[in-house]
Formats: structure tokens, sequence, C-alpha cells
């Protein structure tokens, strides 16, 4: 785009920057060719083959050249202007505006306005045909916002910095600056995740030897620097190279991915990795992930430990309680609201779950009241619940509302090495209103009982966690009145062999509907609907509005 030249590639490329669909078959030819107008570059045009070629016959170059010429003339109106830029700035990024250069004599003296999409302090009519410093008299400071966009006018390099809240970024576009900003907890969203569930990616190519690891993975890992796996073995403990060598020969010779875990006198470390293949089949690269999962191992040596002695099942059901809530902790106190939760085990030690609850009071003063269900048995399982438990509860503080929590929940649990599938359902309680806004992946519902009548609240849509990369999540709204009680539970409560959910669902209505007077006692009459030979955990979470 720099230096607006076309680039022919008989035979993949030695830079992938150069042309960024490289990845898919780096050996192929591939053609790449700026898009522009009269007046500018708009953009970038990869054509990609996934084997070489001899040649690029003159009529291919003009048949190409002449695609290149069609797509911008699409992509520029009848009157030169690139209004659809503008759309797609304002549809990426949530407060964009773009201003041209005003200039006496050489001298650029400020920025003029000329469109404003959404989310800025000012309606867009007062703010087009603006000067910028007179509508930010601020950014004449210096290094503030006029600066940098002088210098990313002049280079070509855009800019982003920090602004109280809001953090900025300036690019040049045209003869002018393009300025977005959006609050600092969603522009660095993403990285909080990462660093919450302690991941970092890599990738290694076996062809240049390239290593290319993601900012945090140093920090996670605890290296010094950027090397290959082989290398880095020798600094994960006394078992670390035999360990890597194990890896490295079930990905690189069986072709499929591999995970181990490496014990480092500091932390426990899981690695994920899994092959990159060229067109041909051959292994060329290696990529995946870090995790610090020392505290995860913890919970896991202690409930291993555990299985190993006398009173095996008594004493998983207490490790396990401990790694989901430990017992020193209190429930929130809440005005005009009563709390009781029970976790109770599987009857078969061996079928150890992801059942989990949540009650924890947001700096909004909100309540956050979540129970979730990670799918299948056993300590990776366990480990994942509390992956999936601590990740909801720093999201919950961002003050995003449920449904965004969940869509964000699903991003994370895909993220994770080893891939977590499984239901939640979760709740913002505001004291103020009595009001519960919720929402719900592929969980069952909540039980509402009011006036002695028990009922089962419709469910918003939202399927369970892992199952689509990109869902839509729904809330529901509930006013608690005076004396109702609401039930969040588990599917462990319900289900019973050979019987159909529905009918499950009902006899549990049943049993709700004979309520006692204490809301610790009506969770113990709850409880008891389960059985003392339940095969799957119970977690539930009773409320009593006052």
């Amino acid at each position: 785009m720099v230096e607006q030249r076309q680039l022919w590639l008989r035979a993949g490329v030695s830079d992938p920057a150069l042309a960024p669909a490289a990845e898919r078959w780096p050996g192929g030819a591939r053609a790449v060719l700026p898009i522009r107008n009269s007046r500018a570059v708009l953009g970038v045009m990869e054509i990609c083959w996934p084997v070489p070629r001899r040649e690029f016959t003159a009529g291919q170059r003009t048949e190409l050249v002449a695609l290149a010429d069609l797509c911008a003339s699409s992509l520029t109106d009848v009157d030169g202007e690139q209004s659809w830029l503008l759309g797609l700035l304002d549809s990426l990024v949530d407060a964009v505006l773009t201003a041209k250069a005003v200039r006496d004599g050489h001298e650029l003296v400020d920025f003029v306005v000329d469109h404003v999409g959404e989310g800025w302090p000012l309606p867009p009519a007062d703010m087009i045909g603006e000067r910028l410093l007179a509508l930010f008299p601020f950014a004449a400071k210096a290094d503030g916002l006029f600066e940098r966009a002088v210098r990313a006018l002049e280079t070509g390099v855009s800019e982003e910095f920090l602004d109280e809240e809001r953090r900025v970024r300036v690019a040049r576009l045209y003869d002018g600056v393009a300025i977005s900003w959006r609050q600092r907890g969603d522009a660095e969203l993403a990285d909080n995740a990462l660093r919450a569930g302690g991941l970092g990616g890599w990738e290694e190519s076996l062809v240049t030897g390239r290593v290319t690891w993601t900012p945090r993975l140093t920090e996670v890992i605890g290296a010094r620097h950027h090397m290959p796996l082989r290398e880095l073995a020798a600094e994960l403990g006394p078992d670390g190279e035999s360990t890597m060598g194990r890896l490295l020969h079930t990905v690189i010779n069986g072709r499929r991915p591999a995970t181990a875990v490496f014990k480092k006198p500091d932390r426990q470390l899981r690695l994920f990795a899994e092959p990159v293949l060229d067109a041909a089949g051959e292994v060329v690269a290696l990529r995946g992930a870090w995790q610090d999962v020392t505290s995860e191992y913890h919970t896991e040596f202690a409930l291993e430990v555990t299985a190993e002695h006398a009173d095996e099942q008594q004493q998983l059901a207490i490790q396990l309680q401990h790694a989901i809530i430990p017992p020193t902790t209190q429930l929130p106190q809440t005005a005009g609201l009563e709390i009781a939760v029970r976790y109770q085990p599987a009857a078969t030690q061996h079928l150890v779950g992801g059942d989990w609850y949540d009650a924890v009071m947001l700096p909004s003063g909100q309540l956050l009241l979540v129970v979730g269900d990670i799918a299948g048995h056993g300590i990776p399982v366990v480990t994942g619940m509390i992956s999936m438990r601590n990740a909801l509860r720093g999201l919950a503080m961002t003050g995003a509302p449920p449904a965004q929590i969940m869509a964000w929940l699903n991003t994370s649990a895909a993220a994770l090495p080893e891939r977590v599938s499984g239901t939640v359902l979760c709740g913002m309680y505001d004291p103020s209103t009595s009001t519960l806004v919720w929402a719900r992946a592929g969980h069952l519902p909540p039980l509402l009982v009011r006036d002695g009548v028990a009922s089962l609240l419709p469910l918003p849509a939202g399927p369970l966690l892992g199952a689509f990369s990109s869902p839509t999540y729904e809330e529901n709204t509930l006013v608690l009145a005076p004396g109702d009680r609401l039930v969040l539970f588990t599917d462990g409560l319900v289900e019973r062999p050979h019987q159909d959910i529905d009918e499950c669902l009902d006899d549990l209505v049943i049993t709700a509907t004979h309520t006692v007077e204490g809301i610790e006692q009506y969770a113990d009459l709850l409880l008891a609907h389960v059985g003392a030979n339940s095969r799957d955990d119970t977690c539930l979470l009773a409320l009593r509005a006052r």
C-alpha cells in the first residue's frame, strides 16, 4: 500500500507480511495488487493459488489488474468520496470522527470535522464543520490530540494513547485524520480475560525457525525471551525435556494435537500444541497456547490425593465443595433478600462433575447470581469449571448486562486449550428495585414460587457454552415481590434415569409448592428431592424476597 506496486509471486513468499493470506498455502503462487483510484490507495486484493505457477501470462495479469480496478470503482462513489469507508469505520469502533487538514500557507493550523459517528459527547450536527481545537480546546496541550494528529498526517503512522478513561487512536485518512475512542474497559476486555485465564499463544515455524509469542506469554510461563519449544524445555523442570520430546513426537510425527503439563518450581504450566500442514500434508509449523494452571493444579492435587485414601467419597465431596466456594466464604448480605445455597456431590465418587454456584456483590451494588454445569466428569472438568467460574466473575465486574457476559464467556470457553462446553445461568439482582435481569447459556429455567404457586420462568434464547462461535443471548426481567421465592439449580436436582426431563421438572414444581418458613429449611427440602442415589452433582441457590 505504501509503495503502490504489484507483487507477482510464483512460488510462495519469504516474508508473510507481504501477503497475509500466505499462511493457508505458504508454497502457492499469489498476486497482491493495490486497489486504488485517482486519489488514494483504498486497499489491497490478494489472489492465492494452492500450488506454485510457472508464470503469470500477460492475459492473466491484465485480467487481475482489471478486477482490482473494478473493486476500486465499486468502493468509490460517483463523486469520488469513499462513504463506504466512513460507514465501515462507524461499524467497527465505538466512536469515530474524520477531519480534513486546515493550512495557512504550508503550515497546518487545525482540522475541520467532516464526519461524526455515534458515541461522541455532542450531536453530529453540532460538530460537523467545526474546527477540532474549537470543539476540544484541551487537544492543544503538549503531546495532546492535536500534536498527535499532525504527526499521524505527516508520517502516516497511527498513534494511540490514554486520555483519562478513554483509549484514543489517531490515523491518517487522505488529507486529514480519523480519530476514534472507546472506554478502556471495552478496549482491554479481551486482554483482561486472557490475563484472568493465565493464557498466552505461540507459533513456531519448522521451516524458518521463527518463533512468535503473544505479548503476555513471557509473563505466563516465566521465560526470559522468545525461544523454540526444545530450547524452552530445559527450563521446565527435571522432566521438561523428556515430556516436551514426547509431545513434539506426537504433534510432528503423528500430525495430531497434544497437551502436556510441566512442573516448574514456582508454577504449573499446561501446553497445547497442534500441527500446521502445507498443501502436501507436511508439518511446516506448530502453534498453540500455554496456560498457567498453578491454582487449578492445587485443587486437582488435593482431589487426587484424597482419592487414594480411605473414605474417598466423603473426602472428594469436601474437596470439591472447597474448590467451588471455600468454607470460610460468607454469602453476601443484601437488603430485602434471603439467600441459601446447597451443593451435593454425586453418590458415586468417580463421577465428580463440574457443577457450581456463585453469589457475589458487584461494585455497582448489584448482586451477581450464577449456577452452572460443565459437561462431563473428572478432574479436567473440575478445573474447566473453576476457569469458567473465575472468568464469569471477572467479566461481571465490567458492569456489562448478563446477555453480553454470556457472549464473552462463550468466547472465553472456546479459547481454553481444552475446549469447555456446558450450561450457565447468570442473573443481576438490583436491591433498589427488587429486579432480576437474567440470561442463560442452555441452562434450565429458574423456578418461581409466588402466592403458593410454583412455576418455571419462560426461557430467553441462549445456546450452551461452546456450541457456536458467535451465538446470540437474550435477557428476561423479573421483579420480585415480598414473599416470592426463586430457585436457581443444576440438572442434578431433577434428572432421573429413564424419565423425561419435562416430567422431572413437573415433579420439582410440585415439591417446590410445599414451602417451609426459613429459606435454609426450604433449600434442604428441595435438596431432599434429589434422593440418596443421584448420579450427578447438584447445586441450587434459593432466594426469598422480604
